[in-house]
């Protein structure tokens, strides 16, 4: 990131968004109660910890260390928080309100509970871990209905501009004309009353503009390598009108959200629309959706192709011989590998439709 650029954000929440390489950027103030700054040479993200003090020595002093993790802490706006196009949306529809420490755990650990602090009852500074919980609990219960009554409000907008109630009337139309219309009638364009756009671009770049050449910089900008546009940030003191940013920001460049056929979560799609499953994370560290959903969707095909069948029970059977025959020759393994090369061929052409199943499973039949 710029190294000579410094601008300490002190309040509010700025976020802004990088369409070319699908990544949004956010700054803000934060407690860092159960969160950990993660940094690696292009940019920092924040993680969230049950364990989030680092391991205290009897030389150090655990009180003082506490109590510096649970003070304020102000980003640089030129060297921000990362994050995949759209996730500030994503996270926010998917977080469980039910409980402060539900609403801590998938949301505002990373977002900032300032988001929702209009009396500005947070504290720069805490004596302890039960003096924060303590406060920040009691914010969150006097906003709980005002955050669950928002984020049904965005789910409906959203089931409605992309379709996700399977409305067979409006399917047809274009989803920012429905974003737009439904803003209309709903007057959801309050949202943006009291956002603050700040054109400033400098922060999304990781090259220092005063090492480069003014003909390069033009050129860059004029030919679209450089997308000033992209810099564009914008703040906001209300959890409704970054939520109303971030959709708009997405139905204008055409990014679908979906619901993912396992978790039934909100999901952006990450290589093509077609897909069903979400690549989200699980907070057991399960495997995600998409790898789950793959490996059913698998063992579907095998019931229903022949082909697949037919390749998994000639492989099983192939390698266990090689497995258990310690005079296997080379020659032998050569055979093998060959067929297994050509047969996983054509399975990637079955599965790209290059080839039918019918094709496929002749194909298996005459080469086992």
């Amino acid at each position: 990131m710029n190294a000579k650029a410094t601008m300490s954000n002190a309040s509010g929440f700025y976020i802004w968004f990088d369409k070319k390489n699908k990544k949004e950027y956010y700054s803000m103030p934060i407690t860092l109660y159960k969160a950990k700054i993660h940094s690696n040479k292009s940019h920092s993200y924040i993680k969230y910890a049950e364990s989030y003090l680092a391991k205290v020595t009897p030389k150090r002093n655990k009180a003082a260390y506490i109590q510096n993790a649970l003070n304020l802490h102000l980003i640089d706006l030129y060297n921000p928080y990362e994050e995949r196009y759209g996730m500030f949306l994503i996270n926010f529809l998917n977080a469980r309100f039910d409980t402060f420490h539900m609403a801590y755990r998938d949301f505002f650990y990373a977002y900032s509970l300032e988001l929702i602090d209009d009396r500005h009852t947070l504290k720069a500074e805490y004596k302890n871990e039960a003096d924060y919980i303590s406060i920040a609990n009691k914010l969150f219960k006097a906003k709980q209905q005002e955050i669950i009554e928002l984020q049904a409000k965005f789910r409906d907008w959203i089931d409605y501009i992309y379709n996700l109630n399977d409305n067979k009337e409006d399917k047809e139309i274009d989803p920012y004309v429905k974003f737009q219309v439904y803003s209309l009638k709903y007057n959801m364009n309050q949202y943006t009353n009291d956002t603050e756009v700040v054109f400033n671009s400098m922060s999304i770049f990781k090259n220092d503009f005063v090492t480069v050449k003014l003909n390069e910089l033009n050129q860059n900008i004029n030919n679209g390598k450089i997308n000033l546009q992209d810099g564009i940030k914008y703040k906001s003191t209300k959890l409704s009108n970054i939520c109303f940013t971030v959709l708009n920001e997405l139905v204008s460049n055409n990014t679908p959200i979906k619901v993912c056929k396992n978790c039934e979560r909100y999901f952006i799609p990450v290589n093509r629309h077609a897909e069903v499953y979400c690549d989200l994370p699980k907070t057991n560290g399960e495997k995600t959706c998409r790898e789950l959903g793959a490996r059913v969707t698998y063992n579907k095909n095998i019931q229903e192709v022949e082909g697949l069948l037919i390749y998994r029970r000639t492989y099983q059977k192939r390698i266990m011989e090689l497995s258990r025959n310690p005079n296997a020759t080379p020659k032998e393994k050569e055979a093998f590998n060959n067929w297994k090369k050509s047969a996983q061929t054509k399975i990637k052409e079955f599965k790209a439709g290059k080839i039918d199943k019918e094709t496929l499973n002749k194909w298996m039949r005459e080469n086992t």
